[in-house]
C-alpha cells in the first residue's frame, strides 16, 4: 500500500491516515447490516423497560462491527506489531468478550470491574502509562505503585464514563469519534504514527456505525462498543500526554488540557450522577434517568437534537481549552473544574425550580378541588 501512495505523489503519512479512516468507515458500513440480521435472527436485542428511552427491541451488538472494522483497518494500514500495540489489541479483545457476555447475560458489576482493572494493568505493564503529572499541582514524577494505581483507575473510569453516557441514539459514538479524531490529529503531529492510525481507525469505524445508530437507531453499540471506545480512547490520550518534549507540536500541559476537554462531558456527567445518587441516599451504581441526555429529553429535545447539542458542547469545550493554554496549567484546570461545578449547580437549580413549580400547581389544583367540592355540597 505504501508503494501505491508514493506513486500518487501525496504525503504518505496523511494519505495513510485518510485511508485508515475511510477503510474503517467502509468496513463498519458493510459489517453493521450483517450484525443486525444476525442479532434479529437470534433475538440478541435490547428490550425496552421503564428506564430505557427506546420503545421497541433493538439489536445491541454494534460494538462487534466497531472493533472488527477498526482492528482490521489497523492491520492493513500499519505493519507495526510492537509489544505495546499487541497488548492493547489483546486487552481490547478480552474486553470485547466481556462486553458481549454482559450484553447477553448481564454479568455482575464486580466481575466487570475486575476485568477492567486487569486490562488497565496490562496496558501499564506494556509500557503505556501516566508516569508524571508534569507540574500539575506541583507534582512531577510519580512513584511506580502510584502510577500503576492511577493508570488502572483512569482507564477504568473512562471505560465506565462512555458506557454510562451511552443512553440515547448516537451520543456515545459521536463523542467517541470526536475524541479519536482530535487525539489522532495530535498523535500524528507528535510523530506517534502507530497510535494515530489506531485512533483514526476507530474514528472511521464509529462514523460508519453512526449511520445506523443515529435516531431512529437500527442498532445499539451495547456495552461491547462503549467499553471498547472508552478503553482505546484512554490509551490514545495517555500516549498523547506522554509526548516527546523535543517535538514542539504540543506540550504535555497542552495535552493534559485537551484530554480534559475531550473527556469533559462523559466524565463530568458520570461524577455528577454518582454524587447526586449518593446525596439522595441511593447506590451510585443504581441506574436511573438522571444523566445529562435524560435532562435534555425531559426538556423537550429529541434524541437527535440532544446528541447534536452535546456534540456542539464538546467542540466548544475543546475550543475553550485551546484558549486556556494562555493560562498556567493549574489555573486552567481550576477553571475547567469550576465550570463543571457551575453547570452542575445550574442543572440542580433548574430541576428544583421545576419541582417547586409542579408542587405549587399540585397544591393549587388540590385547593381548587376542595373549594369546588364545598360549593357542590352547599348547593
Amino acid at each position: 500500500m505504501k508503494t501505491l501512495i508514493q506513486n500518487i505523489g501525496i504525503n504518505e503519512t496523511y494519505m495513510q491516515v485518510l485511508f485508515a479512516f475511510t477503510l474503517a468507515f467502509v468496513a463498519s458500513v458493510v459489517l453493521i447490516p450483517l450484525v443486525i440480521r444476525f442479532s434479529n435472527k437470534f433475538q440478541l436485542v435490547d428490550k425496552p423497560n421503564e428506564r430505557k428511552v427506546h420503545k421497541s427491541p433493538i439489536p445491541t451488538l454494534g460494538g462487534i462491527a466497531i472493533l472488527i472494522g477498526a482492528l482490521l483497518t489497523y492491520f492493513i494500514v500499519d505493519n507495526n506489531y510492537s509489544s505495546n500495540i499487541i497488548v492493547c489489541i489483546i486487552a481490547s479483545i478480552s474486553l470485547f468478550i466481556m462486553g458481549i457476555a454482559d450484553d447477553l447475560f448481564d454479568i455482575s458489576a464486580k466481575l466487570r470491574l475486575v476485568i477492567q482493572f486487569i486490562a488497565g494493568y496490562l496496558i501499564y505493564w506494556s509500557g503505556i502509562g501516566i508516569t508524571s503529572f508534569y507540574g500539575v499541582l506541583g507534582i512531577y514524577e510519580l512513584p511506580a505503585l502510584v502510577s500503576l494505581g492511577l493508570n488502572i483507575l483512569f482507564i477504568s473510569a473512562i471505560m465506565n464514563a462512555y458506557n454510562l453516557i451511552d443512553g440515547i441514539d448516537g451520543l456515545a459514538g459521536g463523542l467517541g469519534a470526536i475524541g479519536f479524531i482530535v487525539s489522532g490529529i495530535l498523535l500524528l503531529g507528535n510523530g506517534d504514527f502507530t497510535f494515530a492510525i489506531l485512533a483514526f481507525s476507530f474514528a472511521g469505524s464509529i462514523a460508519g456505525f453512526l449511520i445506523f445508530n443515529f435516531n431512529p437507531a437500527k442498532i445499539f453499540m451495547g456495552d461491547t462498543g462503549s467499553i471498547i471506545i472508552g478503553f482505546n480512547l484512554a490509551i490514545c490520550l495517555i500516549r498523547m500526554i506522554n509526548v516527546n518534549e523535543s517535538n514542539v507540536f504540543i506540550s504535555q500541559n497542552q495535552a493534559i488540557l485537551l484530554s480534559l476537554g475531550i473527556l469533559f462531558i462523559p466524565v463530568f456527567d458520570m461524577f455528577r450522577v454518582f454524587i447526586g445518587r449518593m446525596v439522595a441516599g441511593t447506590s451510585p451504581m443504581k441506574a436511573d434517568k438522571s444523566h445529562i441526555h435524560h435532562y435534555l429529553l425531559k426538556n423537550g429535545m429529541s434524541h437527535k437534537q440532544s446528541s447534536l447539542i452535546l456534540y456542539l458542547a464538546n467542540i466548544c469545550i475543546l475550543i475553550a481549552v485551546v484558549f486556556l493554554n494562555q493560562l498556567s496549567i493549574n489555573t486552567s484546570i481550576i477553571v475547567i473544574i469550576s465550570g463543571g461545578f457551575g453547570i452542575s449547580i445550574l442543572f440542580v437549580g433548574i430541576e428544583l425550580r421545576k419541582e417547586q413549580k409542579a408542587t405549587k400547581e399540585l397544591i393549587t389544583n388540590y385547593k381548587s378541588s376542595i373549594s369546588y367540592n364545598k360549593l357542590i355540597m352547599k348547593i
